[in-house]
């Protein structure tokens, strides 16, 4: 596995490098361009597998048949989502996940291509119908049978056991994020609905004609007590399978897994409060009073990256200092704030982009990276990537500066960010409290090596301003992390 990410890895790189020296315009977005690339090629590759593997069209009458290029495109576009879904997996949770549940991965998607080939060979296998045999006696039994004809129900078959993989993994990943990341969690919810709703629709669509061909309805039930008929037997498989994808989409609808109205998920929330975030809550007052006065101890200087970088607050300070500063956030409201408040500056870039994912920055290519009350939004799959990625990005002897939200007390206190917004409304997100023995933890897998921890109190000029503060004077209400590569 790590050989395999290696090398996808050293692939990426080398087209980002390739891509940045003939397109210039595309150097701050390179990963977004090499997703674009690989979608295309795998775009490319259904098509031609799709039109010349599966020959879906003509059908077998020499006419173009609806329901026969239905069945192909469905098998071609399962190939597809299938090789599509592994490198989508590999690229955004691979390298973060337990390797047995990559593993597992692999193993289901492999394992659905070959059944795609299956049923391609399918198509090319002679079918004789137990009508056929029975009359053998005669001489229309003796006549050659077309290859593929009859074969519509073997191909559904083949197809929802295709479902019933795809379905079984969703359940896994699903049980595996639970605990683990939210937003993976509701992804796999959303899929596995969609899965049932497109195999189910596709199902009656492409295949059921077959099966009023073959069978009447009132004797598919009976016909599975006669192994005789062999066509209502498949017929009875297909109902069968049909009613299981529908019952699965019951049961796999039925819980969303979301949190309580009242705590919005991250971008919502922040869209929300985007236009009175700079008037502080208690705690963004605490850990402003004294990142500021950090900012005048650290040396700032050279290319200077801030993740999470919000309406600008802090990169206003160190556009001052900084050759070139890359404002990254994930929020359209907040980082256009923040080209609004830094409109003057010639030597700030603006990234829309996950923390987690910074793709279209160079390694080493960073003297300093700043990341200030944003860890306790990411949940733990997101906050290892993010290490990893500073880690890369971040040159030799250069440092990150992190600081969070005291995770004892979001545990014990408040598991939310709270704001109020323009129209006085109080407003939760949702936090992940990181343990600092679970960030220490990410820093080591990353390669970091050397930090050193700052607990900021809450002081008694912090309650002159924001009189709620007075409960929990001299409580180290915000933690400082300074990591050295």
């Amino acid at each position: 596995m790590n050989s395999l990410l290696q090398f996808l890895e050293h692939t990426r790189a080398s087209l980002a490098g390739l891509i940045r020296k003939v397109t210039p315009f595309f150097r701050l977005n390179i990963g977004a361009v090499v997703t674009v690339f690989a979608n295309l090629i795998f775009i490319v590759f259904v098509l031609v597998f799709a039109f010349i593997v599966f020959r879906i069209f003509p059908g077998k009458t020499g006419r173009f048949e609806i329901p026969h290029i239905l069945r192909h495109l469905g098998i071609a576009g399962t190939t597809w989502a299938s090789l599509h879904g592994a490198y989508d997996f590999i690229r955004r949770q691979g390298r973060y996940v337990a390797p047995w549940f990559a593993g597992l991965n692999l193993v289901i998607l492999i394992s659905t291509v070959l059944l795609c080939l299956v049923a391609m060979g399918i198509e090319h296998m002679p079918y004789v119908s137990n009508h056929a045999l029975s009359a053998q006696h005669t001489s229309e039994a003796d006549q050659p049978v077309s290859s593929g004809e009859g074969r519509e129900l073997d191909h559904l078959i083949v197809l929802n056991v295709v479902l019933a993989l795809y379905l079984f993994w969703d359940i896994v990943a699903r049980r595996y994020y639970r605990s683990r990341s939210r937003k993976w969690f509701e992804f796999y919810g959303r899929l596995s609905s969609w899965d049932v709703t497109l195999f189910t629709v596709f199902g009656l669509v492409a295949y059921i004609p077959f099966i009023s061909r073959q069978a009447q309805i009132s004797q598919v039930v009976f016909s599975v007590f006669s192994p005789d008929q062999t066509e209502f037997f498949s017929a009875s498989l297909v109902a069968a399978f049909l009613m299981f994808e529908v019952v699965m989409y019951l049961v796999v609808s039925s819980h969303t897994g979301t949190a309580p109205e009242e705590v919005l998920a991250v971008d919502r929330g922040y869209s929300a409060i985007a236009d009175v975030y700079d008037k502080c809550n208690a705690i963004m007052h605490v850990e402003r009073r004294h990142t500021s006065t950090r900012l005048s101890e650290l040396d700032i200087r050279g290319r200077i990256l801030d993740i999470g970088c919000g309406t600008g607050y802090y990169s206003e300070r160190l556009a001052s200092g900084a050759s070139e500063l890359f404002a990254v956030d994930c929020n359209d409201a907040m980082l256009r704030r923040c080209r609004e408040r830094l409109a003057s500056r010639t030597n700030v870039h603006f990234l829309k982009g996950k923390a987690s994912y910074l793709e279209g920055l160079a390694d080493g290519s960073f003297d300093c990276v700043f990341c200030c009350l944003l860890i306790d939004h990411l949940d733990p799959i997101d906050l290892s990537a993010l290490f990893h990625e500073v880690f890369r990005v971040l040159r030799a002897g250069g440092w990150l500066y992190i600081t969070d939200v005291n995770p004892y007390y979001e545990l014990s206190e408040q598991r939310y960010a709270r704001f109020i917004d323009a129209k006085g409304f109080e407003r939760r997100i949702e936090v992940f409290p990181h343990t600092i023995g679970s960030i220490a933890a990410e820093m080591g897998k990353a390669g970091f090596r050397t930090w050193q921890l700052t607990e900021v109190r809450v002081v008694e000029s912090d309650v002159v301003n924001v009189k709620e503060l007075a409960e929990i004077l001299d409580y180290p209400l915000v933690v400082e992390y300074l990591i050295y590569k």
